[in-house]
């Protein structure tokens, strides 16, 4: 099924669907390179000025470690930086956790590089924090418990370094006149401090994450941003209750895809935008989040960007029965193995629907559906079960709806052969 938008638009993109990305004729955005953003600049520059104005301390730390056995002079000269760095990212993220833990939010995620400590991600979760992924719990006071969860982190950063100078200020003296463990100290919390600050500054990242400054700001200022932001959470809420997304208000979703940018809140605004529109049948507004969603594929984390994906091939193999252009975005998935066993038989079962096998599909449909029941008692059980009973529905009329065509076309047929 094409949707048509504007023909203005269509043709000064030169594109002849108002789905370019979508219909694979214009390359999905690829994943954001790093960049760096005011936040960093602003920590790395501090640092190198730090580091200027106490050349003569940094210069005797290096003489005295320079007579220590080779092990101790490359572990500290080299260890003691990476140390205050890590520590300083653990303060913040451990901030922000408290702060949330304290406000009525769930942590879902917690990864740092390729390390990941906690686990417990959906599709639909898109508060991010960075580092962290976070899930509300309640509606009551959410600006506000949003924007305590945000300053969780500065203010962490901020009183480590007190809380770290304090205590050494306060240990007998032999412990103060020992220069490593001191200039140990003294770095941990020059950078905790430039990292607070850091994040602070408004700004935006390559993955399309806010600074924790953009994200005060904008809630205190209660803007356009903010207003988007609190409907995502409330959307998330009904999807983590249980509730059917054709429920939502259209007014809640118009909020929360507005306004448009370059941002992560921008992609998932429309990806729950999609599932509203698709639960209510209407493919034309839901081919035009879908398509947003895939245009700002570039502002996604991993988890996010692979079942958008994900939904595009299903989308074209279910909707627009294009198996060919359904694999092309298959093979897009950055990490097709990691997807559960029951995305995998929803892009089995679209794929040999477009491929014309409309009873195997529903063969395989039936076995997805006591996968579902199998799993235990949920709102995502619930949620899965739910959505399984009305696709069966569709399939089956669909079925229906083809085999009536070809029961009618058949004196047709008679009628030909005779002449």
């Amino acid at each position: 099924m094409e949707t048509v938008f504007e023909s203005e638009i269509i043709s000064s993109s030169g594109f002849p669907t108002a789905t370019p990305v979508l219909d694979v004729l214009r390359p999905s955005p690829s994943a954001g390179t790093q960049r760096l953003t005011t936040g960093d600049y602003f920590f790395v520059s501090s640092a190198v000025m730090v580091a200027f104005t106490q050349l003569p301390y940094i210069q005797s730390i290096v003489d005295f470690i320079s007579r220590q056995p080779l092990a101790v002079f490359w572990g500290s000269l080299l260890g003691l930086p990476l140390v205050a760095f890590l520590l300083a990212v653990a303060i913040h993220e451990t901030g922000h956790l408290i702060a949330a833990r304290m406000s009525g939010f769930e942590v879902v995620r917690v990864k740092f590089g390729p390390f990941t400590f906690r686990e417990k991600l959906e599709a639909n979760d898109v508060l991010s924090l960075g580092y962290t992924v976070l899930r509300p719990q309640s509606a009551a006071g959410l600006r506000w418990r949003t924007a305590a969860v945000v300053s969780g982190g500065p203010l962490a950063s901020f009183l480590f370094p007190v809380l770290l100078e304090g205590a050494l200020h306060l240990l007998p003296g032999r412990w103060t006149t020992m220069m490593v463990p001191a200039a140990g100290v003294h770095l941990c919390s020059v950078v905790s401090f430039l990292m607070g600050v850091g994040s602070l500054l408004p700004d935006i990242d390559a993955t399309g994450n806010f600074s924790d400054g953009t994200r005060l700001l904008m809630l205190l200022k209660n803007d356009f941003r903010a207003s988007r932001l609190l409907a995502i959470l409330e959307l998330q809420l009904g999807l983590n209750s249980g509730q059917h997304p054709r429920s939502w208000g259209e007014d809640l979703v118009a909020r929360a895809v507005n306004p448009t940018d370059e941002s992560f809140d921008f992609v998932g605004a429309n990806w729950l935008a999609y599932q509203w529109a698709d639960a209510r049948q209407d493919l034309t507004q839901a081919t035009g989040y879908l398509e947003q969603a895939l245009s700002g594929l570039a502002s996604s984390p991993g988890h996010l960007r692979d079942r958008i994906l994900l939904e595009a091939a299903i989308y074209q193999a279910w909707y627009r029965h294009n198996l060919v252009k359904a694999r092309l975005w298959t093979s897009q998935i950055g990490k097709l193995n990691a997807l559960s066993p029951l995305e995998h038989m929803r892009l089995e079962i679209a794929c040999c629907w477009a491929e014309g096998k409309s009873f195997d599909a529903w063969e395989m449909l039936q076995k997805y559906l006591q996968r579902v029941r199998d799993l235990p008692v949920s709102t995502l059980r619930t949620s899965a079960e739910r959505d399984a009973l009305e696709w069966k529905a569709q399939m089956e009329s669909r079925m229906l709806a083809g085999a009536w065509a070809t029961m009618h076309s058949w004196p047709y047929e008679r009628q030909t052969q005779m002449v």
